[in-house]
């Protein structure tokens, strides 16, 4: 039946299935016929990216699965975004639902919940405006969350480039060795709990949202009851979402690296202040300390990273 559905998604992402129209009809034809498809909401978010949006754009437009729609957020960006934006809708014939802050926010997450809350799909992909995506990506990530409900989130591995499209590496495995020499070195599904206790607890193990699909009805419940807690985080609050969502559930992992993140001096990492986002990770560890109990070996990673923290600001 998985293959049947790809299949199908295949076809109708070839006669233009991010139409909004035509999925419409599509769905509603399929439906009829006892064949009921995934639904994908795309969320677009940016903060001055125009320079970097028409890639991004045709990025997930290329998917080799169709699409239901595609959401942009915009936090009142003060470049060329708009117009970038409204260029491409009118040269693909897309329509793209744009929700845009009248002043900018300064909250990342703040934005993101915009674009869960306008989401109407049956799963959710967090796509930054200024990071890319190979052709596959949710050809590779859907499956498993169709093969199990209880998958929360399913995600790839990630090739790094820098601002002007250079690729430096093509796996985060020097960030996550501290955790573990063999954790993604192969395809895995593990329960959300052990993924935190054995993982999350350390750090950050998802280093990039762009390389997520979600499944919605876990996020848009884990955003309702945690929001106002995870934007007090002005840095690491994915970090903070990650560790709060799988509690509801099992998360699933491909080492195919079909994710592009895009790290440059214009983002929110480059341009914060280390020891702020030292702290937001220390807080955010000791909170998954105070309701997990953590192996052992976890808890001495914990004291191993946030020796390597200090050192880096010091």
């Amino acid at each position: 039946m998985i293959k049947m559905i790809l299949s199908v998604l295949k076809i109708l992402s070839g006669f233009g299935f991010t139409r909004k129209r035509l999925i419409k009809k599509s769905l509603g034809l399929l439906q009829s016929m006892g064949l009921s498809l995934p639904r994908i909401s795309v969320v677009v978010v940016n903060y001055n990216y125009g320079h970097y949006l028409t890639e991004r754009l045709d990025s997930i437009i290329a998917q080799s699965i169709g699409i239901y729609e595609i959401i942009l957020v915009d936090d009142a960006s003060e470049d060329n975004s708009m117009t970038v934006l409204k260029d491409w809708m009118s040269t693909h014939n897309i329509n793209i639902t744009i929700v845009r802050n009248e002043y900018n926010s300064g909250s990342v997450f703040g934005q993101w919940i915009k674009g869960i809350t306008a989401a109407t799909g049956d799963f959710v992909w967090i796509a930054e405006a200024d990071d890319l995506c190979e052709i596959k990506f949710l050809e590779t990530v859907l499956p498993p969350l169709l093969n199990d409900r209880s998958i929360v989130l399913s995600y790839c591995e990630s090739r790094q480039m820098d601002g002007r499209g250079t690729f430096y590496a093509d796996n985060y495995d020097s960030y996550l060795r501290i955790v573990s020499e063999t954790l993604w070195t192969t395809d895995r599904i593990a329960d959300g709990t052990y993924e935190i206790t054995h993982a999350l607890a350390i750090l950050n193990s998802i280093p990039n949202v762009s390389s997520i699909l979600f499944r919605r009805e876990y996020l848009a419940d884990t955003v309702q009851q945690y929001s106002a807690d995870i934007i007090s985080y002005k840095i690491a609050a994915d970090y903070a979402l990650y560790v709060r969502l799988l509690s509801f559930g099992k998360m699933a992992y491909s080492r195919a690296n079909l994710n592009i993140h895009r790290r440059h001096p214009d983002s929110i990492i480059a341009k914060c202040q280390r020891k702020d986002l030292h702290q937001e990770i220390i807080s955010i560890q000791q909170w998954v300390m105070d309701r997990y109990s953590l192996p052992s070996s976890t808890s001495r990673k914990i004291d191993d990273y946030r020796k390597i923290m200090l050192d880096e600001v010091q």
